[in-house]
């Protein structure tokens, strides 16, 4: 028979095991942060800190206040982005910020 679990824990204890025919599979992902902000003039969604696993693509959302539209979005402080209402990550390797700017 062929049990599987996910745990998301740092331990996990094994009950029912017998002696013959076992395996025990372990996968580590590595866990990013990604902190947005967002210039004057609107806000990001999500708005505070995220973890992202390794590999993901998380994407954010930029809402602009009445009067403005996005100007540009910056990772780490570089425009990765002119202008677009969304910004999807490549795939995550690192801790990063995302910034939204806005004009009129």
């Amino acid at each position: 028979m062929v049990k599987s679990a996910v745990y998301t824990g740092s331990t996990y204890t094994l009950t029912g095991v017998t002696p013959t025919n076992n395996a025990v599979a372990v996968e580590f992902i590595q866990a990013f942060t990604i902190t947005p902000t967002a210039g004057a003039g609107g806000s990001i969604s999500p708005n505070s800190a995220i973890p992202a696993n390794a590999g993901t693509q998380p994407v954010f959302t930029a809402i602009p206040d009445a009067g403005f539209v996005v100007d540009s979005w910056l990772v780490d402080g570089t425009i990765v982005q002119s202008g677009g209402d969304t910004y999807t990550f490549p795939p995550v390797k690192a801790n990063h910020t995302v910034t939204v700017t806005f004009k009129t």
